[in-house]
């Protein structure tokens, strides 16, 4: 599944259950926009968004990333050593900017290659039923699962990078069917 340019920022919406396939690389999903699944999500595609192609030469970190980004590092926690994790830049202390693509960690188990740290969905996901890791798609955004999450033996980890700037359609509703007429919405997303 590739994205084209075109259609970045658009708002995806699916009804029922949805599969992503697709390799990595090159080959692999990368979507700019808002994704909304009804039912359940299950992925086995790689991503393939770079910091460069998502419009931030160098995107921009929390300083207190580092609460959450240290867990990455299930066995070694946060230390004074750098790159433990992503941006880090010692004990407690993230750099300003991390890019994805170009940049890795060191820290965890099986720290990913640079080229590995690229970003499948940079946008909002949205999934009513469960999410099913099979590949991996990192996400720069955020996501909100209603059911399960579950990630298959051998599977990638799915990262969740925070962008203080996402711009979702919408706070605080409920998705709910009305109709299986198209109806447009009656303000802006």
């Amino acid at each position: 599944m590739g994205h084209p340019w075109h259609a970045s920022s658009f708002t995806w919406y699916w009804d029922n259950d949805v599969i992503f396939t697709g390799g990595t690389g090159a080959r692999g999903c990368g979507i700019i926009g808002n994704i909304i699944i009804r039912g359940n999500f299950t992925n086995y595609c790689g991503d393939n968004l770079y910091w460069n192609e998502i419009g931030l030469e160098n995107c921009r970190v929390p300083s207190e990333a580092w609460r959450e980004y240290a867990k990455i590092t299930k066995t070694t926690g946060d230390t004074a050593a750098i790159n433990e994790y992503p941006a880090d830049n010692g004990y407690q202390t993230c750099r300003p900017t991390f890019r994805f693509g170009a940049e890795t960690w060191t820290g965890g188990q099986n720290p990913p290659p640079a080229g590995n740290t690229d970003v499948g969905i940079k946008g909002f996901l949205y999934v009513g039923g469960n999410y099913n890791i099979e590949g991996p798609m990192d996400i720069y955004g955020a996501v909100w699962v209603v059911g399960n999450v579950s990630k298959a033996v051998g599977a990638e980890r799915t990262i969740i990078f925070y962008d203080e700037n996402l711009d979702l359609p919408t706070l605080n509703v409920v998705l709910l069917r009305r109709s299986w007429q198209e109806i447009p919405p009656s303000g802006t997303w």
